[in-house]
Formats: structure tokens, C-alpha cells, sequence
């Protein structure tokens, strides 16, 4: 548990310290032809989103298995 605490914490200082990231040269283009700030945080919500969504599915999918174990509804392998 503690490795695993070592390594959330470790992978949350380095994405606050992160610089811009370079983007595909045509998101890259198409930022820099518009101005930028909208466009820029338009592909930033939508990388979140897109991330997000599965992450949350698999982390529903696995809290509703551990009541089910922790309930008796499914028997421990």
C-alpha cells in the first residue's frame, strides 16, 4: 500500500510541474491559426473527458465487485 501511495504522489508532483506539451503538428497549427486560448482549452477538456470516462467506468465496475464480495453475493475465488 505504501509503494502504491509512493507512486500516486510521485505521478501527481510531476503532472503539476509539467510544461506544455507539444501537440500533433496539425492541432499545433490549428491552435496557432486561431489564437489559441479557446481552441486550446477545448482539446484540453476533451483529452480529460475522454480519459476520464473509462477510468471511471473501470473504478464503478470495481467498487461495485468488492460490495459484491464483501456482501456474500459472489463467492471469493
Amino acid at each position: 500500500m505504501k509503494q502504491i501511495l509512493i507512486m500516486l504522489a510521485t505521478m501527481l508532483i510531476l503532472a503539476c510541474l509539467a510544461s506544455e506539451v507539444a501537440a500533433c503538428p496539425n492541432c499545433k497549427n490549428a491552435v496557432a491559426q486561431s489564437g489559441g486560448e479557446s481552441m486550446s482549452a477545448g482539446f484540453a477538456w476533451s483529452i480529460a473527458l475522454l480519459l476520464g470516462v473509462p477510468a471511471s467506468i473501470i473504478a464503478g465496475w470495481i467498487i461495485a465487485l468488492r460490495r459484491m464480495l464483501r456482501h456474500g453475493w459472489l463467492q471469493n475465488p
